[in-house]
């Protein structure tokens, strides 16, 4: 029951933002958010499995980069949405 009130809550906001957004003439992008805590946002790879929410600091296996945990899903949120 928890899930569908925050799945409600989830659709409300996007509603929300969307409405904001038209109001005021600016332009929003959704970006699919699965994976981004598991891809790379240097090289783009993907970990084999799924982070702890106590690890708070994200290391790629593949090309050894690392970054906090929520830079590094904004970076791959920011690269996914790159036209072309």
């Amino acid at each position: 029951m928890a899930r569908k009130a925050a799945d409600a809550a989830i659709g409300a906001t996007k509603t929300a933002l969307v409405e904001q957004a038209r109001k005021h003439d600016r332009v929003l992008r959704l970006v699919d958010p699965k994976h981004t805590t598991m891809d790379c946002g240097q090289c783009g790879a993907r970990a084999k499995h799924r982070l702890p929410l106590s690890e708070r600091t994200y290391t790629c296996t593949a090309c050894g980069a690392w970054s906090p945990r929520d830079k590094n899903s904004a970076r791959v949120m920011l690269v996914r949405f790159q036209p072309g």
